[in-house]
């Protein structure tokens, strides 16, 4: 059932993302549904579950964008790699804790993604453009990552599943 839900997460994550697109007034910034999705499963699930939904949640934002195959997975699953190490430290579910999450998150995968195309000469972006893609990137985390965390966590409510089950045999494959 885990399973499943991840997977109907990142479909429903990737048909809102592409249907919203790119928004021009913040810098081309996009909504970060796969990184929100991905934060989520790192706070309230298994290192397993979690690197399935960085994993594939990466796959789907480079499908959708101009990014490099597998650029988006390594830069996810590096964050929940590390949130999912401090789970239990972090309080997950606060809305102040997922904000802030969003927009660090948010900071890293752009800056990382940016200086890797800059670096392989696949964008012409300038600094300000940079910056303006940065802030409104930050700007749609600390609305959506909160958002999404709570969309989740009614979907493991209503089916059952239980928020923070992360050391249970049932989240590996």
């Amino acid at each position: 059932m885990k399973i499943l839900l991840l997977l109907f997460s990142l479909a429903l994550g990737a048909v809102v993302q592409s249907m919203l697109g790119s928004w021009e007034t913040l810098g081309m910034a996009k909504i970060p549904m796969m990184l929100s999705i991905t934060i989520y499963y790192a706070l309230n699930r298994s290192q397993g579950m979690m690197l399935a939904a960085g994993g594939l949640g990466g796959f789907i934002k480079d499908a959708l964008g101009m990014t490099e195959l597998g650029m988006s997975s390594l830069i996810f699953c590096s964050i929940g790699l590390f949130l999912n190490r401090f789970q239990g430290d972090l309080f997950g579910n606060r809305l102040i804790t997922m904000v802030w999450l969003g927009i660090i998150s948010s900071v890293i995968v752009v800056t990382v993604t940016s200086g890797v195309l800059i670096s392989l000469q696949l964008t012409d972006i300038t600094f300000i453009s940079f910056l303006a893609r940065l802030a409104g990137t930050c700007i749609l985390a600390a609305i959506c990552v909160p958002l999404v965390g709570k969309v989740l966590e009614y979907f493991d409510y209503m089916l059952g599943v239980g928020v923070g089950s992360s050391s249970h045999a049932e989240d590996l494959f």
